[in-house]
């Protein structure tokens, strides 16, 4: 495997964790907001609400900077084959 196909697992690995775990979190507070049982209860909804938002931002990094990351990979090997 080329070192750059790997960087690019290891990169795409890294945010589906990260995504993952947002996501798996605004559900846990929605919960909590709504009044249901969860692992995690937060008293404020304010808090809780404000959080969520905090956590869709980062999602939408997460989503930006998988395609920034993509167009760089697709610069590289441009410019790799033009200097070979």
């Amino acid at each position: 495997m080329k070192a750059t196909t790997i960087k690019f697992i290891l990169f795409s690995l890294g945010m589906g964790a990260a995504i993952s775990s947002s996501l798996i979190f605004i559900f846990v507070l929605l919960a909590s907001i709504s009044g249901r049982a969860s692992i995690v209860y937060e008293q404020n909804p304010l808090l809780a609400f404000s959080e969520i938002i905090l956590l869709i931002f980062s999602v939408a990094t997460c989503i930006v900077a998988t395609e920034i990351f993509q167009k760089y990979e697709r610069m590289s090997s441009i410019k790799r084959q033009f200097s070979e």
